[in-house]
């Protein structure tokens, strides 16, 4: 019949996209989105409101405030199946959380190309399967990169991104809160943006143009003349005043209609997403970015071999060569350091073994000395807690007790020379100035007391300490620095030439009581029951830290500052190298006894012996080259009697303070029986 009437029937071509819309109808759709840009511009609630259900929970703000340390950038998968008049989508919804949001962001962008690399990267191998029929698909079909409402133009750091992102993934430029700028902000913000992507070359999605379709052709050009997108976020329904009920965010002025095109282009974004070119997204994706990855990549690698990455945190790698660079250099310097200091020791080690004999005569007439005591000062009601010799000649010494009382003697004809009150509770330690002119004292009463020598009355009085100040020491130019540690766990410093009472710097890197501190230079040497010794350079803002092994009750540093002497409970003094923190000598004996109390210690004749006090009332007396115990001298009354047998010490016999004068050759010491004897010659 249809040869007859020369009318062939259609033979079925016309009807493959009904087959094809079957087909489709019934797998539905995979769609990957990835939002990107920096926190607080409503990523969240963007993609809630695009699909019209909670897709994404939104962030705990402290969470992500506590994420702040950690300085990374992170990947964040969110998935769900749509459906619409029974078709499916599958989407997925990458975030990247930290983005942006630190004072640093170099490299912040790293970790969002590697996941856009290895997705293509993924897909690839997984073409080269035999088996493909469950491949997974987490390839980003569009990317909205959300700008923050500045009304200027775009930062670098939006430049930066946006450059290397439109390279991967089709690239879709939002303006976010558009609520927050006028009509015509708006409007020459985003000529602006649109400038400044035009210069710097940054490709951005572009709808296909398809002259056959004028309607589309149109829709097409909109689109693009649209571009960047202002959008407004909200999931919220708001009643307008002509009694509709819509989307939008509610002012005093008004409503912003999230659908209203006169306020947004939300429509317009959703209609390039979704409605009208997904899955020209889908193909482009395909088509442009995949295959150009999957070319290079096939061009630039063997077969079979592993893509090169960088590290997964960039940030980690830069502060991974900074480290590397730094400890080399630590450890040049450390060398160089090390061998001067062998170099000096070997040096000394040759003179001291030269001067053997004369250091012998030496000590033998320091034992004569020390049989015929200069001096026995019991002028105090109370054991005494602190000492200190008077700068260069030592012609006079300080003494602090738990009498309250500050007491200056002549040691040459033990002689009470001046008593300073001021102190309402115990005095614990004592500091001299270069000049002899002032004193500084503290104690129980939590205060530090700056003293006028002449006139006995103090200067100054420092508070700010919560607990008992434990020591003090002088230090800066012309002594002009007072530094403080105390039973709280925290370093003080204190400026005599301000006006002020405040501290002018704190330190509480320490967790327990400090015990001791001195100065030397531009160094703070502080000791700390914590079982550290710290040393601040406060030149270089810098502060190191040695771990020796328990309760530190006294630090002594070289007259270099090179090296520091220090005592910890259980009766073990060590002297430490201070560049490395190395022990270069212990100090310890069966005759030396520091359990319970806080023993000073000194080291005298120009750093060639150590003096320290003991509990079972004696001066014990070590050679620092040789480490061994030289003399051991009793400050109790009655010497050795009774000492040794018994069980153990009494307060009374603790002796707690020792102090050195080189210019005189002297020494003294200080204990809980309230007596305090000068040792040596004098002259």
């Amino acid at each position: 019949m249809a040869s007859e009437s020369g009318v062939m029937s259609p033979i079925g071509i016309a009807n493959l996209p009904n087959q094809r819309h079957k087909i489709v109808a019934k797998r539905g759709a995979a769609f990957t989105i990835m939002v990107a840009g920096e926190s607080g511009l409503g990523k969240t609630t963007f993609i809630n409101t695009l699909f019209s259900t909670t897709i994404k929970n939104y962030a705990d703000h402290r969470r992500r405030h506590a994420k702040q340390v950690d300085k990374t950038v992170e990947i964040e998968i969110t998935k769900a199946e749509l459906e619409e008049k029974f078709f499916k989508v599958r989407l997925t919804v990458i975030d990247t959380p930290g983005f942006g949001d630190y004072v640093n962001n170099r490299d912040s962008w790293q970790p969002i190309i590697e996941f856009l690399d290895d997705q293509h990267e993924s897909y690839m191998l997984q073409e080269q399967q035999p088996r493909r029929t469950e491949k997974i698909d987490l390839r980003v079909h569009a990317c909205l990169y959300f700008i923050r409402p500045t009304g200027h133009t775009l930062k670098p750091l939006d430049i930066e991104v946006m450059k290397r992102l439109c390279t991967r993934v089709n690239l879709i430029p939002v303006v976010a809160k558009a609520d927050t700028l006028s009509p015509s902000d708006l409007a020459k913000f985003k000529h602006r943006i649109r400038a400044v992507i035009e210069a710097q070359g940054i490709k951005i999605y572009q709808p296909p143009l398809e002259e056959d379709d004028e309607a589309g052709l149109q829709h097409a050009r909109s689109l693009i003349s649209a571009m960047p997108f202002s959008v407004i976020g909200s999931e919220r329904d708001v009643p307008t005043p002509d009694g509709r009920t819509v989307k939008g965010r509610q002012y005093a002025w008004g409503v912003a209609e999230v659908e209203n095109e006169e306020h947004c282009d939300f429509k317009k974004l959703r209609a390039i997403l979704i409605r009208t070119h997904m899955l020209d997204l889908i193909h482009t994706t395909e088509e442009n970015h995949y295959e150009a990855y999957r070319a290079q990549q096939m061009e630039t690698r063997k077969f079979g071999e592993a893509r090169p990455r960088k590290l997964d945190n960039p940030k980690f790698k830069e502060e991974e060569e900074a480290l590397r660079k730094r400890f080399t250099e630590q450890v040049k310097v450390e060398e160089q350091r090390f061998r001067q200091w062998e170099q000096k020791l070997i040096a000394e080690r040759d003179r001291l073994n030269k001067d053997l004999e004369s250091s012998h005569a030496v000590i033998k007439q320091l034992e004569q000395e020390v049989e015929n005591l200069q001096a026995t000062l019991t002028s105090h009601n109370g054991p005494v807690h602190a000492l200190a010799f008077s700068s260069g000649s030592g012609q006079y010494l300080l003494t602090g007790s738990s009498d309250r009382q500050v007491r200056l003697f002549n040691p040459s004809t033990a002689k009470l020379i001046q008593t300073y009150s001021a102190h309402g509770y115990e005095v614990l330690d004592l500091a001299v100035s270069d000049d002899n002119s002032r004193f500084v004292s503290v104690g129980g009463d939590k205060t530090v007391f700056v003293w006028d020598v002449a006139t006995a009355t103090t200067v100054r009085r420092f508070v700010g300490h919560v607990g008992r100040v434990e020591t003090c020491a002088l230090g800066g130019e012309g002594d002009s620095v007072v530094v403080s540690g105390s039973w709280d766990g925290r370093v003080g410093v204190w400026d005599l030439r301000a006006r002020g009472e405040r501290a002018m710097m704190w330190f509480g890197e320490a967790r327990d009581a400090v015990s001791c501190v001195r100065v030397v230079g531009g160094e703070m040497f502080a000791g700390s029951v914590d079982g550290r010794v710290r040393v601040y350079d406060v030149r270089m803002g810098v502060v190191d830290g040695d771990v020796v092994g328990g309760s530190v009750v006294s630090v002594c540093p070289t007259r270099g500052g090179e090296a520091y002497l220090v005592s910890v409970l259980g009766g073990t003094g060590r002297l430490m190298d201070r560049p490395s923190g190395r022990c270069l000598q212990s100090f310890r004996a069966a005759e030396y006894r520091n359990e319970t109390y806080r023993v000073r210690s000194v080291l005298g004749m120009n750093d060639g012996v150590v003096v320290a006090g003991s509990e079972d009332g004696a001066v014990v007396v070590w050679d620092v080259e040789s480490g061994g115990m030289m003399q051991r001298l009793w400050h109790r009354e009655g010497g050795g009697e009774g000492v040794g047998g018994g069980k153990g010490s009494e307060k009374k016999d603790v002796v707690a303070a020792v102090a050195w004068n080189q210019a005189r050759g002297m020494w003294a010491s200080a204990g809980g029986d309230g007596r305090v004897v000068v040792w040596g010659s004098g002259e």
